[in-house]
């Protein structure tokens, strides 16, 4: 998708119902994070091991994580919830439709 090496590809997607049950999200926050969120795509990892880098003093490695979005209008704080329940450092990237941008406010270190 941008470019990286092909070693760091995942195309790992988590399924939405599992995350409300890992997180026993209730009916409330389960709708509002399905009107929000179409899909969720862990789709690479920037590590050591995938690229020739070495690990840094506070990170060591990263995700870069698809988060397909249902609507333009979305609730920020779906974004921000996805960040506290997945315990690991990512970079998100925000698709509508064809288009997509990084998510430099919420990347998360």
């Amino acid at each position: 998708m941008f470019g990286l090496p092909e070693k760091t590809e995942l195309n790992k997607q988590l399924p939405k119902k599992a995350i409300y049950t890992k997180f026993s999200m209730n009916n409330a926050q389960k709708e509002k994070f399905d009107a929000d969120i179409s899909r969720i795509v862990i789709i690479n990892e920037i590590s050591p091991s995938t690229v020739n880098i070495a690990a840094g003093k506070d990170v060591s490695s990263f995700y870069v994580l698809l988060l397909s979005l249902k609507r333009t209008d979305y609730d920020t704080r779906t974004i921000e919830l996805i960040t506290k329940l997945i315990p690991q450092k990512m970079l998100l990237v925000l698709e509508y439709k064809t288009r997509s941008y990084v998510s430099t406010w919420l990347l998360v270190f």
